[in-house]
């Protein structure tokens, strides 16, 4: 949908494949890992059990970011060695 969008617009002015490319490349951001200790996350609440269950929400999120990673990165390589 967005190349559609992007290819009736800018076809006078260049390819699209290159603008979609540069929208996506100028929206990646990449940050520094944070510095926090556990106790930063934890201490806040008032009851400490519910400052290490966010705490395992986190690192939960974190695992199912990698998790994704690597199931897309499975299924990527899976597809290019079939094609050949």
């Amino acid at each position: 949908m967005l190349s559609r969008s992007v290819s009736s617009r800018h076809e006078e002015r260049g390819r699209p494949d290159t603008y979609v490319q540069h929208v996506g490349q100028r929206n990646v951001h990449l940050s520094p890992w944070a510095a926090e200790p556990p106790g930063d996350v934890s201490l806040p609440y008032a009851n400490h059990a519910f400052g290490y269950v966010a705490f395992a929400v986190l690192l939960a999120l974190i695992a199912v970011v990698f998790a994704g990673a690597a199931y897309s990165l499975a299924l990527w390589y899976q597809r290019s060695t079939t094609l050949q």
